[in-house]
């Protein structure tokens, strides 16, 4: 019977109550503020709340993959990346801390 009462959760999970977009955007904003900038844009696609969330965020970590210097198209499209993060910026918003770190 557990085993049952399991899938039926399953099923229903698309219908479960999202407390976590309840939440204030400054504790959303710290909660992401522990990830880089690509996993917390993937952010916006969680729900139609999330959506703009992370162009607001204070704190922009951009990561580096790079064990060896890049090849010149990898460093253009990194700074593609940071330019395209900070146009889509909310200008209303301060950036608190701007950094790249080695993952």
């Amino acid at each position: 019977m557990r085993q049952t009462e399991n899938l039926m959760d399953l099923n229903n999970i698309g219908e479960a109550e999202d407390r976590i977009s309840q939440l204030p955007d400054s504790l959303l904003h710290h909660i992401l503020s522990f990830l880089d900038i690509e996993h917390v844009a993937r952010s916006s696609l969680l729900s139609k709340r999330w959506k703009y969330i992370w162009t607001s965020i204070p704190t922009l970590v951009f990561p580096s993959y790079h064990s060896k210097p890049p090849s010149s198209s990898e460093t253009n499209k990194f700074m593609e990346f940071v330019d395209r993060t900070l146009h889509l910026h909310d200008t209303s918003s301060n950036i608190q801390k701007f950094l790249s770190q080695n993952e």
